[in-house]
């Protein structure tokens, strides 16, 4: 009768019959020495990394070293560092001559007084004409050339004024002409009574 098939501890089937036997017994030995090979191999992972881990660590300590006070390190780099100091205080001090230079420029440009006087060429200056200013093209103190347009009146009282001054011609002009028949006859009127006094 043949024999039934077996589980073995590790768990892989066993065949009834003998002769396969020796080489699952082969395969379980080899099996069992493959799982040893793997945990010590983890082992000696462990223990690798451990050991980086303890020397960054202890790099790190001796990398740590207690820092000098800042106004030794100041010190350090100012000795160190002369002719960059030097350059900058050079460079502070030109920029701070420039600066008076400019200040000062910029007072003599003003004056400031309570009681001002002027002493300077001032021309009045005004339009002929009266009227509504609807553009200006300077500005107060700027200098100007003769004949250079200053401001722009509104034209349109003028060209009322204008259209007015037309129809008053006109209108005169009407009343001419509706009394110029009339001048013949008043001047044979008053030849005739000239020569009838005479």
């Amino acid at each position: 009768m043949p024999q039934q098939d077996q589980k073995s501890d590790d768990g892989p089937l066993l065949l009834g019959n003998g002769q396969h036997n020796g080489e699952v017994r082969e395969l379980q030995e080899e099996h069992a020495r493959l799982r040893d090979e793997i945990d010590r191999l983890r082992q000696e992972q462990r223990k690798l990394k451990e050991g980086t881990d303890q020397k960054t660590e202890e790099s790190k300590e001796e990398k740590e070293e207690p820092k000098e006070p800042a106004q030794r390190r100041a010190a350090h780099w100012a000795s160190s560092h002369r002719l960059a100091i030097l350059a900058t205080l050079a460079g502070l001090v030109v920029l701070v001559i420039a600066g008076i230079f400019l200040w000062w420029r910029y007072l003599q440009s003003y004056e400031s007084t309570d009681d001002a006087e002027i002493g300077g060429h001032i021309d009045q200056i005004g339009s002929r004409i009266p009227g509504t200013v609807v553009g200006v093209y300077v500005e107060n103190s700027q200098a100007v050339k003769k004949g250079q347009v200053l401001v722009d009146l509104d034209p349109r009282d003028y060209q009322v004024s204008v259209e007015q001054s037309k129809a008053n011609l006109r209108q005169a002009q009407a009343n001419i002409e509706s009394q110029s028949p009339n001048v013949p006859i008043t001047t044979t009127t008053q030849a005739t009574q000239v020569a009838t006094a005479d």
